[in-house]
């Protein structure tokens, strides 16, 4: 007996096939997204602590090479190691404790020859919003969000990124803060191509990452939307490749329109361990 196929499938195959042929032509646009929670810089960390594997993490990056980056948990003089490793890229971000330095931050990468910055922001996650430091709800720390919309220089295009980082501890906090995410994506973006980079501390089916996929302004998982899925099946690992590995809390959300052509979770390691306590996400995504 024959067995059929999914016409789903097959309807995602020629309309990536079609999307394919028009960014060939010019007509659409491809972004290779990253997401990445390098670890903060901890002394504690022993061997892997971030003077011995900040030069393996910035191959990884190097090797992958996204157009955009969103990365947690960097502290400032970690932004200035990433920018001399990776001199094709800026940085965009601030300290989450007073918006300037202090604090790790929720940066954003992005290839400095390919895209233009036209605009950009932060905000905190919590009843503050537009105050630097402020901690939100039953969060264990400060929480926030960078932003930036982009143009890609060739072509004229734009689109925003946002990148944040949830809270580790606090339920509320994270259901609290996709609500406040969600709200102001719609304000700040106005209906304009979004991509949502972070470490979400929790998986895709919580309370926390439905609200942010609900509705008419919600967005997808570029997991479940790929067409082709290859890496481990987590991404939080704790750094030694012998350990439990946990769930995957690193996401990356983008428009129901988009096509994911690609979703790769990079499992990259050297004598036993990864270069972070979390793997990267990488996508290609279609607009």
């Amino acid at each position: 007996m024959t067995r059929q196929a999914n016409p789903i499938y097959i309807f995602r195959s020629i309309l990536t096939l079609i999307l394919l042929y028009m960014v060939f032509l010019g007509y659409g646009q491809d972004i290779r997204v990253m997401t990445y929670n390098i670890r903060y810089d901890n002394p504690d960390d022993g061997p892997n602590a971030w003077t011995h594997r900040k030069e393996k993490l910035c191959g990884l990056i190097l090797r992958e090479l996204p157009d955009v980056a969103g990365i947690q948990e960097a502290l400032y003089h970690q932004t200035t190691d990433l920018l001399k490793n990776l001199p094709a890229y800026e940085l965009f971000g601030v300290g989450r404790d007073d918006g300037k330095q202090s604090g790790e931050y929720a940066a954003i990468l992005y290839l400095r020859e390919k895209y233009e910055r036209l605009d950009g922001g932060h905000f905190w996650l919590s009843a503050a919003p537009d105050l630097p430091g402020s901690m939100g709800w039953d969060a264990a720390c400060t929480r926030m969000v960078s932003w930036v919309r982009l143009r890609q220089q060739e072509t004229g295009f734009t689109f925003f990124v946002f990148n944040t980082h949830f809270d580790h501890v606090g339920e509320k906090a994270r259901i609290m803060s996709a609500r406040l995410l969600k709200k102001m994506i719609k304000k700040i973006a106005k209906g304009e191509r979004v991509i949502l980079t972070g470490d979400f501390n929790c998986d895709i089916g919580s309370k926390a990452m439905k609200l942010l996929q609900r509705g008419k302004a919600g967005l997808k998982d570029s997991r479940r939307a790929a067409n082709n899925v290859t890496g481990t099946p987590f991404t939080y690992t704790g750094f030694s490749t012998s350990g439990k590995p946990g769930n995957i809390i690193d996401h990356i959300l983008v428009p129901e329109k988009a096509v994911v052509t690609d979703y790769f979770i990079p499992c990259d390691s050297q004598d036993g361990y990864y270069f972070s306590d979390h793997l990267p996400v990488v996508v290609k995504v279609i607009f």
